[in-house]
């Protein structure tokens, strides 16, 4: 007997996995010793556009790389070598920019 999906259940998502496996095969070369925190290039695989450090289970790291990738990004950081947090570009308007919103409130255009 075959059992029909229910229809109210949505579509699993498809994911890329291009991405994914191209970072699995960069980790699975990497050796724990190439893990340091002078290697900005390699450090830089482990940051999300953001800057956050990725997580294991999207990069694949093993639980030794990944402790060894931290601790590396954040002994680069101290010695600003990384930045903490990546500019997210002009998407966050600064603090002060309330420019278009004086119509929205009633006063003066």
């Amino acid at each position: 007997m075959s059992e029909a999906k229910p229809e109210g259940r949505p579509p699993r998502r498809e994911f890329s996995s291009h991405s994914r496996s191209q970072r699995r095969e960069f980790v699975a070369k990497l050796k724990v010793e190439d893990i340091d925190y002078k290697r900005l290039d390699v450090l830089s695989r482990f940051l999300t556009p953001n800057g956050k450090i990725e997580v294991a289970r999207r990069t694949g790291a093993t639980r030794k790389q990944q402790h060894r990738v931290s601790a590396a990004i954040k002994r680069a950081r101290f010695l600003a070598l990384l930045p903490y947090d990546r500019d997210p570009g002009d998407t966050v308007r600064p603090r002060g920019d309330y420019r278009g919103r004086r119509d929205d409130r009633g006063g003066r255009s």
